[in-house]
């Protein structure tokens, strides 16, 4: 069943998944739901396990580190010139 642990934009989207309405409050949203689970017999499982998958999936993405080669920045301060020099450029 769903409950108030549930973010307001992933019962939106169950809402449009099932196409009930999808607007209104929290507490709206959780007993259209549940509602609309109990009317249908929708197995309680069987939406859990479906958001375990998307969260699993998610968790899941790799990314990879991507090197940016930026140049070397004159900053002039207070009429004196510095000079930073990005030391990461190859």
């Amino acid at each position: 069943m769903f409950d108030s642990s549930y973010l307001v934009i992933t019962l939106k989207e169950k809402c449009k998944e099932y196409k009930i309405s999808y607007q209104g409050t929290k507490a709206q949203l959780i007993k259209r739901l549940n509602d609309y689970i109990t009317l249908n017999g929708i197995n309680v499982g069987q939406v859990e396990n479906e958001e375990q998958v998307e969260e699993r999936s998610e968790e899941e993405e790799e990314f990879t580190d991507v090197q940016i080669n930026t140049p070397p920045v004159e900053v002039e301060s207070d009429g004196d010139l510095v000079e930073e020099i990005n030391k990461n450029i190859i």
